[in-house]
């Protein structure tokens, strides 16, 4: 199964898009400069980990904010609504195909400072 990802170039500054063979190669990459695919949006926009989305609630249809984040241990992707205090939305409330990219935590670290 082919995986969709992501690198940040610290040197270059850039973000570099790859396709990887399978997840053994991805499990060997640096995973601070790594982000994996998580879904196309409407726009067709790619939303990766450590995006920073505006998303909406399953049901009720609110909008909220957060960056992008792989849990290793739960083998899923959430929205993390603060670093500080860890909040986070279960993934099964979030509508990804409505999500609007609004950046990302390394070409757009002034995002960041909502999320502390």
């Amino acid at each position: 199964m082919e995986v969709k990802i992501r690198v940040w170039d610290k040197d270059r500054y850039e973000m570099l898009y790859k396709t990887l063979p399978d997840m053994e190669l991805l499990n060997s990459l640096n995973k601070d400069f790594t982000m994996r695919y998580v879904e196309t949006n409407l726009q067709k926009h790619d939303i990766y980990e450590g995006d920073i989305v505006e998303a909406s609630i399953v049901k009720t249809g609110n909008k909220i904010k957060g960056i992008v984040v792989w849990q290793e241990d739960k083998e899923r992707f959430t929205l993390l609504l603060s670093e500080s205090r860890k909040a986070e939305v279960f993934p099964e409330l979030i509508v990804w195909k409505t999500a609007i990219v609004l950046g990302n935590k390394y070409e757009n670290p002034d995002l960041l400072a909502q999320f502390r």
